[in-house]
């Protein structure tokens, strides 16, 4: 009896210490604990833990391209004769054949460039197939000694875009020309568009400039911003650039002017007005693209706007350059406000559908220039 009273006093004994040391260990912890961050709050730590990452450093794109050393570049928006829009131009009315002749036209008035437009939306239906006929259109454009400038994304086209009727019933300007992307297509379709073409066509040297976004918005730049991340991350042969519409806001074209290698913009108007616009511009210290000049109607021609171009080394695209369903012969204030009969001065457009220039004085002076690389 007296050795089970001794046994259970020291098992008594033994967990009382082991509460005790137990305690002790929990207290030594928790006053380390203590003093872990009373130094995280003296350094700021603890609040750090608690604040968001920060954001991400903002893009930095400096002037870049080899090409573009003792290179002009003067060229026209190619759009076959027989598209409405740049879908139709890689789907339904896809005609290598068509393209060559046409190309062979644009070669022989002097003109050493293309701009070539993609839409994110063939892109996500049949891939392989937009990537496959880019290529070939490549193939036939280096054949008649002409490189080529290439749109991604647009937004100075329509989110909805009217039946196709006969062009005779309704004179308006891009009247078939979609944006791209289409409003409400997820970020991610777009991120797989860009990187799949610029992944595949980062080694070609046929794409001099990657306008990476045609004519963005104010609510555009958030993806704008991510999309020259990309460009970046990928490196292609090619300038990136993102061409800044007519009237854009200074805050918008600051932006774009940051986030391009090469300064791409649009111009509508008189002589006088785009010789200040361009001498804005040049002074940026980039190199400048003018994507878009032709305004026949106010005396802007070939005539008068290349050799402005050649002596501040502005590369010069027009915004049309063959005639044909894309409507891009008419004045951009028929964009909303039609009209019912076809002006007699094309405003943009170079080439007839039977391939002979609208202006014979404009198509010697251009094939006068010399400029095929």
């Amino acid at each position: 009896m007296k050795s089970i009273t001794a046994f259970s006093i020291l098992v008594t004994a033994c967990v009382s210490i082991c509460l005790v040391w137990t305690s002790h260990l929990e207290h030594q912890s928790l006053v380390q604990e203590i003093d872990e961050l009373k130094v995280r709050l003296r350094e700021g730590g603890a609040l750090k833990d608690k604040q968001p990452p920060p954001p991400a450093k903002p893009v930095v794109v400096e002037p870049y391209g080899e090409w573009s050393r003792g290179t002009w570049l003067v060229g026209g928006h190619y759009v076959s004769s027989s598209s409405h829009n740049q879908i139709d131009m890689f789907t339904n009315m896809w005609n290598p054949g068509l393209f060559d002749r046409e190309l062979s036209r644009v070669a022989s008035i002097g003109f050493n460039v293309i701009k070539i437009s993609l839409h994110e939306q063939v892109y996500y239906e049949t891939p392989d197939v937009l990537l496959e006929r880019v290529d070939t259109l490549l193939a036939i454009a280096t054949l008649h000694k002409l490189r080529a400038i290439v749109t991604l994304l647009d937004s100075s086209g329509r989110d909805e875009v009217p039946e196709y009727d006969s062009l005779y019933e309704v004179y308006s300007f891009k009247r078939y020309w979609p944006v791209s992307p289409f409003p409400g297509v997820p970020e991610k379709r777009v991120e797989m568009y860009v990187k799949g073409v610029l992944e595949q066509f980062k080694n070609d040297k046929r794409i001099l400039v990657w306008d990476l976004w045609e004519a963005p918005t104010e609510r555009d730049v958030p993806l704008l911003s991510k999309i020259v991340r990309w460009g970046l991350e990928i490196r292609p042969y090619g300038s990136l650039t993102t061409s800044i519409v007519v009237n854009a806001s200074k805050e918008l074209s600051d932006v774009q002017i940051g986030l391009s290698e090469v300064v791409s913009y649009h111009h509508t108007g008189s002589l006088e007005s785009l010789k200040e616009t361009n001498e804005y511009y040049s002074s940026k210290a980039k190199p400048v693209l003018c994507a878009s000049y032709l305004s026949r109607s106010q005396g802007v021609t070939p005539l008068t706007a290349l050799p402005l171009f050649r002596n501040t080394s502005t590369h010069a695209i027009t915004t049309g350059l063959i005639k044909g369903a894309s409507a891009f012969t008419y004045p951009p204030e028929t964009f909303s406000h039609p009209i019912a009969d076809e002006p007699a001065i094309w405003e943009h457009d170079m080439i007839q559908h039977n391939g002979f220039a609208f202006n014979y004085a404009e198509a010697e002076y251009t094939e006068g220039l010399g400029l095929n690389l």
